[in-house]
């Protein structure tokens, strides 16, 4: 006869043994048998049958949608998980000692990273979980942007060029790309400038793309808004509320948003507002340099577990299980970690039951442009360095007023940073 198993969960492992019944003993013996001995026999079983406690998988992240994977990880599978939050990963993983078995990640796609992480062959050690999208959002009565989802900075210019009407209202519309540094920015990557990163971890820069990336966005300025310094102005007489502000009291024709921010707003309760992706002049369309990674560290003593926990993780039912999961909870963040996931069938997902405002939206697979590894801590240098910059050039009439170029400028201000950074 077999009774029920003892089960413990948590940080302790399962017992499996089986009790020990006087029904398992010749009758001929019991006589002859001392008590005690079956409850000996019993209790030997019983330690036999339960190994040590399992060690918990250790999973450090900068993503705060990683607290919840956890949670969910330990509910599903009654697997002890260990989380960490850390909020620079390039950091930690190079000059720490590294106990996590999991990394999830935004900003880990450098060269530093990958030599302390597990990889396979020639393939990245970094798999990618999720990406987000750039977005110009405009008022339909405002634009006749007549392509289904992607609009290029070309484009732009075109469909939300100030009409005749808007031209006499005061203030008059306009489309003011100073009004956030990270469409310069961006606009700077359509345009051909690629941060690359260096052996080292730095950023290999050149001066050259940046130069005509940047003499693109001058040309869009004279085009929207005849010149630097008029935009200038526009933009400090008017641009002073918050960005649906500007929006709402009819400041501006368009505003840029990352998918993330655009999904936090609620503004597709109304028909009026409309969006597009940013493309590219090959019709791709460029992934932000935010992607969301997965890795395993190579001093790991639980790669098989790690490698297990990763097939979880990467799987469809996971992640729509996840995103569920943060509905429930009421957490009120875009997607799955933030964006979209590598698995079209996620999104797809998405679209029917979560965002009908994206159904259609969604860009095949084959027409992104994801960006290659980044230079090491070029999150920060970007904010710290690149964003100022640019929006400080786009100020200046004209490039002449020093003898170096913008690349150059900008490539000396890396440098320099860097250097102060010291590791």
């Amino acid at each position: 006869m077999t009774r029920p198993r003892l089960q413990k969960t948590g940080r302790t492992a399962t017992c499996r043994g089986r009790f020990l019944t006087a029904g398992l003993v010749t009758p001929g013996l019991t006589a002859t048998i001392p008590p005690i001995i079956p409850l000996v026999i019993l209790l030997i079983i019983l330690l036999g049958g339960c190994g040590k406690p399992a060690e918990p998988l250790t999973l450090w992240s900068n993503h705060t949608d990683a607290a919840l994977l956890a949670e969910l990880y330990r509910h599903e599978t009654g697997e002890p998980l260990r989380f960490r939050y850390v909020e620079n990963l390039t950091e930690a993983l190079t000059q720490q000692r590294v106990d996590a078995d999991v990394v999830i990640g935004q900003w880990v796609n450098n060269p530093p990273t990958r030599a302390v992480m597990i990889s396979r062959k020639d393939e990245s050690p970094w798999t990618p979980l999720a990406f987000s999208l750039g977005a110009i959002v405009f008022k339909n009565s405002r634009a006749q942007i007549t392509r289904p989802f992607a609009v290029t900075p070309e484009e732009i210019g075109t469909a939300l060029g100030p009409q005749p009407e808007m031209a006499r209202q005061a203030p008059p519309l306009k489309f003011a790309p100073t009004s956030n540094p990270r469409f310069l920015y961006e606009m700077a990557r359509i345009e051909g400038m690629v941060p690359e990163p260096h052996p080292s971890g730095g950023p290999r820069w050149q001066a050259e793309p940046f130069d005509r990336a940047f003499s693109a966005i001058r040309e869009r300025q004279e085009q929207w808004n005849g010149s630097a310094r008029e935009e200038q102005d526009y933009r400090t007489r008017y641009l002073y509320e918050p960005w649906y502000r500007q929006l709402e009291n009819n400041r501006v024709l368009a505003v840029y948003l990352p998918a993330d921010e655009l999904f936090d707003w609620s503004f597709f309760a109304s028909d009026s507002w409309d969006f597009r992706w940013l493309r590219r002049e090959d019709g791709s369309i460029p992934v932000l340099e935010n992607l969301v990674y997965a890795g395993i560290p190579a001093r790991t003593a639980r790669e098989s577990r790690a490698r297990k926990f990763l097939q979880w993780i990467t799987s469809e039912e996971t992640q729509t299980r996840l995103i569920d999961y943060k509905i429930d909870q009421r957490i009120d963040t875009f997607g799955f970690f933030g964006g979209f996931s590598i698995l079209p069938e996620v999104n797809v997902w998405m679209t029917r039951t979560i965002y009908p405002q994206l159904a259609g939206r969604i860009p095949e697979p084959e027409t992104l442009h994801f960006p290659g590894a980044r230079p090491r801590y070029w999150d920060e240098a970007r904010e710290a360095v690149v964003l100022p910059f640019l929006l400080r050039e786009a100020d200046l009439e004209q490039d002449s007023i020093t003898e170096t170029t913008p690349g150059e400028r900008l490539g000396n201000l890396l440098l320099r940073w860097y250097d102060q950074r010291g590791d």
